[in-house]
């Protein structure tokens, strides 16, 4: 295997785990909703309460690990565009 094809099994890897901890962050408060449900006879609200909290939370997660991995691989947004040296504006 090449190098270059492994530093893209590596990538490819890293977001495929990005994926795999959304569902389980998402299905662990999931399923704290529908364990509350059975403890307190509230069926489905405190379920639906946990899947929409879960999701949420997870899509938080996703989003900043995405952004993390990008960073990483050279494709971050506007912190590897910029730089310091870049003139504000603002006469200064």
């Amino acid at each position: 295997m090449k190098s270059s094809d492994s530093g893209k099994l590596a990538v490819a890897l890293r977001y495929a785990g990005v994926g795999i901890t959304f569902v389980v962050e998402a299905g662990i408060v999931a399923w704290a909703g529908w364990w509350a449900d059975q403890k307190f006879s509230t069926s489905p609200w405190l379920l639906v309460t946990g899947t929409m909290l879960g999701v949420v939370l997870a899509t938080i997660s996703l989003i900043r690990s995405v952004e993390s991995l990008g960073g990483e691989n050279g494709e971050g947004g506007d912190e590897s565009e910029g730089g310091q040296d870049r003139p504000s504006g603002r006469g200064e």
